[in-house]
């Protein structure tokens, strides 16, 4: 069974430089190229199975 998610926030943190990814109740730093990595990557996950996405469930 897949969890959904309840709070989902992505913002920049200007002091660290970072890129900082909250989920539920964990915290994730990236750096710019990692961001832009995970960027794409959903990118083409998505546009790989757009079917997914657009059902009802």
């Amino acid at each position: 069974m897949q969890e959904k998610l309840k709070n989902m926030k992505f913002e920049l943190d200007i002091d660290k430089n970072k890129y900082i990814l909250k989920i539920d109740d964990k915290t994730i730093e990236l750096t710019r190229e990692e961001s832009v990595n995970l960027h794409n990557t959903l990118n083409r996950v998505l546009k790989a199975t757009p079917q997914l996405f657009n059902t009802k469930g």
